[in-house]
């Protein structure tokens, strides 16, 4: 089950909520997301996308704080090719193509 409801895309570096630019902007836009590019020497090297506030987690269920906490919990120890890796072995993801949304019939093969 969807905690946010969201449909997920195949993208290269692994599954996004599909049309995530559109969240990202609206939390920027409601100042509780900050980006900001890093840098490697000259090089841009990508974003970093920074809360700028604790999020309110009284929205979700007990349940789903549950299932949040398992998500970070498995991941917090992992780099992000790591985490990168681990959604590309994932069925759901080897089953799609790039941007082509990944069905949730998929869930239940999820590995955590």
């Amino acid at each position: 089950m969807s905690i946010t409801g969201a449909r997920y895309a195949h993208l290269p570096h692994g599954p996004v909520p599909n049309n995530y630019e559109h969240f990202f902007l609206a939390m920027q836009e409601e100042g509780l997301l900050e980006v900001r590019e890093e840098y490697w020497g000259e090089t841009c090297a990508g974003e970093i996308h920074v809360a700028l506030q604790e999020p309110e987690m009284t929205v979700f269920s007990d349940k789903e704080r549950e299932v949040l906490d398992l998500v970070k919990s498995t991941f917090e120890p992992y780099t992000v090719k790591a985490i990168e890796r681990f959604s590309h072995d994932e069925r759901g993801y080897k089953e799609t193509k790039n941007g082509e949304l990944i069905s949730y019939k998929w869930a239940r093969d999820l590995r955590i």
